[in-house]
């Protein structure tokens, strides 16, 4: 009889500590699933940014050799910032 006792007990905290793992588990999914389609979202905010962003990306900035004062003043400006 006292094994019998034993074996019900340690059956009933397996069940019990199995239903509080499943819990935690199914509570935990959850939250993954939100949090990847957030990200998802985020994602193609940022891809549809980068897209607008290409083009200026690929275009060089105008630079004029021709006039060196200009840009000796720029980088003194430049210089004095830093």
């Amino acid at each position: 009889m006292l094994w019998f006792s034993v074996w019900t007990l340690l059956v009933i905290g397996t069940l019990v500590g199995a239903f509080f793992l499943g819990r935690r588990l199914y509570r935990s999914g959850k939250a993954l699933v939100l949090e990847l389609s957030r990200a998802t979202e985020v994602l193609a905010q940022v891809a549809e940014r980068a897209e607008q962003l290409a083009p200026a990306a690929t275009e060089p900035a105008p630079v004029d050799l021709a006039d060196l004062d200009a840009a000796r003043a720029r980088r003194d400006a430049t210089r004095v910032a830093t």
